[in-house]
């Protein structure tokens, strides 16, 4: 398994830098997309890897952006033998959608899959 590089405090502090000189330099046009993309950016070129564990203290959090790792995770279902979702991700979705495909695994995930296709009229031109 790979281990990927880690963000460090000094990263913490130049994130906390820019989000702060960018709301203080434009509080009403201030874009926090725009912040935190170029902060992962950043992070990405100065460690030479596409996939970075953002360390934030409290929570890591792996940042897939490498075509080969995300291939690898998405080559199979969601199962608990292989990647499941995140809690991150679990607790952020659960509130609005709690029994979303994007959070599922194992059997429900089998279950509602085939629905979801069905719906979004997955391999044609939808319909509306």
């Amino acid at each position: 398994m790979n281990t990927y590089p880690s963000t460090n405090v000094i990263d913490l502090l130049r994130l906390l830098g820019n989000l702060a000189s960018g709301f203080i330099r434009n509080p009403r046009g201030f874009d926090l997309e725009k912040v935190l993309g170029a902060w992962i950016d950043d992070v990405i070129k100065r460690y030479g890897s596409k996939n970075v564990i953002l360390n934030f203290l409290l929570k890591k959090v792996l940042l897939v952006s490498g075509r080969d790792l995300s291939d690898h995770i998405l080559q199979d279902p969601p199962n608990s033998q292989g990647y499941i979702e995140g809690n991150l991700k679990k607790d952020g979705m659960s509130f609005l959608a709690p029994n979303a495909l994007t959070i599922s695994h194992d059997q429900q995930w089998q279950r509602l899959r085939p629905y979801n296709e069905g719906v979004l009229g997955t391999g044609c031109q939808h319909q509306y």
